[in-house]
Formats: structure tokens, C-alpha cells, sequence
């Protein structure tokens, strides 16, 4: 997508892989809609200690934020999401 050293398309070595598209889209949605990050920002060494935790269980007993849906990372609900969806940035007027 963005990067400062060389000029390239997202294609061969650089195509994005199918899993990660929709999750890629709604963070290039989410960056131009006018919402408020509003998940927790991990720091300290109880970060660290339940990332290492999660990594060495594979993540068996991982736990999302309080009412935050990781399907709708990184807004923070679905009706954020589905209101910045009304209105997108890009390609709205190609009819």
C-alpha cells in the first residue's frame, strides 16, 4: 500500500493475500471516517506477559476487550462500521 523506499503495485511478491483484504479495507475506511480509536492500547509488562501467554497457548485463551468485536477491528461496534460503509471515500461516484 504505502511505502517510502520504493514504488511498486500490489501485485507478484507484493499482492495482498485474500484473508487479509477485508480486514486491510476497513482500516483504510476506518482511517478516513471521523470515529475515535477506541480500543485499549496494550502497554507495560502485563501486555507483554498476556501477548506471551496468548503466543505460547496459540492464543487458546485470549479475550477480547469489554463490547468489542474484533470483526469489526478497528471500529469500535458494527454500527460504526456499517454508518462509515453508508458513506466510503473512495470509488462512491463510479456508477
Amino acid at each position: 500500500l504505502y511505502d517510502d523506499f520504493k514504488s511498486h503495485k500490489l501485485s507478484g511478491e507484493w499482492k495482498i493475500p485474500k484473508e487479509y483484504k477485508r480486514e486491510l479495507a476497513r482500516a483504510i475506511l476506518f482511517l478516513k471516517a471521523d470515529f475515535e480509536y477506541l480500543w485499549p492500547k496494550k502497554t507495560g509488562i502485563r501486555a507483554c506477559a498476556k501477548d506471551g501467554f496468548n503466543l505460547l497457548t496459540l492464543g487458546l485463551f485470549a479475550s477480547e476487550p469489554s463490547g468489542l468485536d474484533k470483526n469489526t477491528w478497528p471500529f469500535a461496534n458494527a454500527t460504526d462500521l456499517e454508518s462509515a460503509n453508508k458513506s466510503p471515500p473512495y470509488l462512491h461516484n463510479c456508477e
